[in-house]
């Protein structure tokens, strides 16, 4: 498997913060074409539910959804919500 973050490769290209774009599009493209030549997984970060699936329609078939401080601030959020007030 290979699996990458667009944040390190904007950063890479010298492009911090920015994961958008046709170089982008074009990055992941490669990659995905890359692992299905030589029979790897290609796996990626997503930052919502949306790009999630759209990087499952480009052909990456493990994502990671979100990360550690997202989900225990929406965790928290969500409790404090619930809690009567």
């Amino acid at each position: 498997m290979l699996f990458w973050g667009l944040g390190d490769l904007a950063a890479s290209y010298g492009k911090n913060g920015n994961i958008g774009g046709k170089l982008m599009d074009d990055a992941r493209r490669k990659l995905v074409d890359a692992c299905r030549k030589y029979n790897k997984i290609a796996g990626i970060f997503a930052h919502s539910n949306d790009v999630a699936n759209q990087y499952i329609e480009e052909g990456y078939r493990f994502i990671g959804l979100g990360n550690d401080i997202k989900f225990l601030n929406q965790g928290l959020s969500d409790s404090l919500m619930r809690i009567k007030r």
